[in-house]
């Protein structure tokens, strides 16, 4: 529940303001923001299979509409709680899905 909140904070909360006065461009500091938010998201967790780290840089544009959306609307708390959310469900699923498996398909 935590990364959700320090992931918003960390990369819209400092960084985009931080690269756009650095860069003296809008659109350099949300390319910085998308392109390292979308590696974090590549190797983390580190699994050395191509298909997924592929899937994963899917996130490029993702990570570009959401930190638009950020500027304008310059609120962390509905980002927070749709990452939390995000991060929770991704939880779930990983742990829900080997149980419906075992019980779908018993030794």
């Amino acid at each position: 529940m935590i990364w959700g909140l320090t992931e918003q904070m960390t990369y819209y909360g400092y960084l985009v303001s931080r690269f756009q006065v650095l860069c003296r461009s809008t659109s350099r500091a949300v390319a910085c923001v998308a392109l390292v938010w979308s590696f974090q998201h590549v190797v983390m967790p580190l699994t050395f299979d191509a298909k997924f780290m592929a899937f994963r840089l899917l996130s490029v544009p993702f990570s570009v509409f959401q930190t638009l959306l950020y500027l304008r609307l310059r609120r962390l708390v509905p980002s927070v709680v749709v990452h939390a959310l995000l991060d929770g469900t991704s939880v779930l699923i990983s742990v829900l899905l080997p149980a419906i498996e075992g019980v779908m398909h018993p030794r």
